[in-house]
């Protein structure tokens, strides 16, 4: 047992001359090779140059080598260490004396491994870590730099006084950001007060039918038709531009394909463009914003609400025929032949109210194909389709009637016309006019149900559908299913509006004698013997 209060006897340290393993790498038995760079126990440190044994494997060190040797050496003394004329360091024992650990928890001391590598050398610069099993030292300085350089700071806190924060010039959490920013200069906004204004602002850009796209057209028309058929291109550039032009308002649609088993006609004409929107001719008014009534539902609206407002505007109009909104829990249509009133952008429901049907776009797989005796035709999917589930919007140009009746004069003479006259009973009754004042043109641009066929026995109808738009005498021309289409069915609807049988209003009998003295061409290419096959086929397509 070691007395109380005496003192450690002195160790000194040496570090021998390096020297390097024979090449046969065997040692004295009973010895341990001594390798470059390890610190020997009870050896004094000395400054000789290092002095490598003849059976060196590599040639003897040049002057730089053994100067850069020699700072290594000395880097390898401990900071309280002196060169070799100073006198021998004494180290006491770690028992009574425990060594400092660094900042950063790393410790600092002299080691000793019996697993250091034949490879290894001298090291400028050895941390020692808990995966080293080398002995290596320090420097102290260049240790503690790097960390000082990463050191993180403390963070500034701030008052939690609101004349401290804002001296700072913060916002403190306890403040109301509205307050902040008014008082910066911003005007505040909430959706419940402001979004009449918000839906203004980011209302849908009223398209112009001057601004109607025709390049892709123009040069797609200008190739022989062998090269406009190789490859398939046509109609992958159709297929594709469908594609593109509706990807916005209806992004989950499913596809639209082209198909023709009749004759080589790739596609349609490709005489329009394909677009779901509703472009404005010359003389037809913009969208009115400000005139558009919205309800002031929190969520989805509820049909058997007596304060929304779209519940009460779609009432007037019904007659008492049915109640609350025009569709069902499904989205499917409850009545047809009656005009649609869906929630609008000024109305505050969310977008899963079940008054947005139309909004929401094509939900089934449509398909343009050409048959045998009527041209090209729309036909269902490999999916049926259920009765009075939304089809699509009769998209095109909005015509005053002037400019539709000197169009439809052109488009008798070849056989082919895409005009639409919007004169619902609705319309006449709330105007009070039997005139029609507005027209929908789908020769430059439309989709789609510009290629619907007629049928003497319709499996489709045709509703008008008020979406963004306050005018009456403007609605879209929504066309929704009659009854089940079987997969792969053609898709038809009646050129001449409601037949016999179906919801008819007293006007639509007086438009009758109306068309009697109306200046229409009979004698056209366009009034053609029907081909639609129905057993109570009529022989006609127009009235």
């Amino acid at each position: 047992m070691r007395p109380p209060h005496s003192a450690p006897p002195p160790i000194t340290i040496k570090i021998p001359p390096l020297s390097r393993p024979s090449s046969a790498g065997a040692s004295p038995a009973g010895t341990t090779p001594q390798m470059p760079g390890r610190v020997e126990p009870n050896a004094r440190m000395t400054s000789d140059p290092v002095v490598l044994s003849e059976q060196a494997a590599t040639p003897l060190m040049s002057p730089t080598e053994m100067t850069d040797e020699e700072e290594c050496r000395r880097s390898l003394l401990y900071p309280s260490t002196t060169p070799e004329d100073s006198p021998a360091v004494e180290i006491p024992d770690e028992d009574e004396h425990p060594v400092r650990p660094l900042s950063g928890g790393r410790n600092r001391g002299q080691t000793s491994s019996e697993a250091s590598s034949s490879a290894s050398g001298p090291r400028r610069s050895a941390r020692l870590s808990s995966s080293s099993a080398s002995s290596s030292v320090e420097p102290q300085e260049e240790f503690e730099e790097p960390r000082r350089r990463f050191r993180r700071r403390d963070p500034i806190v701030r008052s939690s006084s609101e004349e401290d924060v804002a001296s700072q010039g913060g916002i403190s959490r306890n403040s109301k950001y509205a307050q902040a920013f008014e008082e910066a200069g911003f005007g505040s906004i909430s959706w419940r007060k402001d979004k009449r204004r918000i839906a203004k602002e980011f209302a849908p850009i009223t398209q112009l039918a001057e601004d109607i796209p025709h390049d892709l057209h123009d040069r797609l028309n200008s190739l022989p038709p062998s090269a406009r058929r190789a490859g398939n291109m046509q109609v992958l550039i159709f297929e594709a531009e469908i594609r593109a032009n509706t990807a916005e308002d209806e992004p989950n649609a499913p596809p639209i394909r082209i198909i023709n088993e009749v004759d080589d006609e790739p596609t349609p004409p490709l005489e329009f463009y394909y677009s779901n929107l509703m472009w404005h001719g010359k003389g037809v008014p913009k969208p009115d914003y400000d005139a558009l009534q919205g309800c002031g539902c929190n969520g989805p609206c509820d049909p058997l609400s007596k304060t929304c407002a779209c519940v009460r505007r779609q009432k007037s109009f019904l007659d008492g025929h049915s109640s609350g909104f025009l569709y069902d829990k499904k989205g499917k249509l409850k009545l047809h032949d009656y005009p649609i009133f869906e929630c609008n952008m000024n109305c505050g429901c969310s977008d899963d109210c079940p008054n947005r049907v139309v909004q929401h776009g094509r939900q089934y797989e449509i398909v343009i194909q050409k048959t045998p005796n009527k041209g090209w035709g729309i036909f269902a999917g490999t999916k049926k389709i259920p009765a009075n589930t939304y089809i699509g919007v009769y998209a095109g140009e909005y015509l005053m009637d002037a400019d539709g009746e000197a169009r439809g004069k052109i488009y008798n003479k070849f056989g082919r016309t895409y005009l639409f006259d919007v004169d619902f009973y609705h319309v006449k009754k709330h105007t009070g006019r039997k005139e029609v004042r507005y027209c929908i043109d789908a020769y430059h641009a439309g989709n789609f149900t510009r290629y619907l066929n007629h049928s003497c026995d319709p499996n489709c109808g045709i509703n008008a559908v008020y979406l963004n738009e306050a005018n009456i005498e403007k609605p879209l021309l929504a066309i929704f299913t009659k009854r089940d289409i079987e997969p792969h069915e053609e898709l038809c609807f009646s050129y001449m509006g409601p037949i016999d049988g179906e919801a008819e209003s007293s006007s639509d009998s007086e438009d009758d004698d109306d068309d009697e003295t109306a200046p229409k061409l009979r004698n056209g290419a366009v009034y053609v013997e029907c081909q639609c096959g129905a057993s109570n086929c009529c022989g006609k397509m127009w009235k």
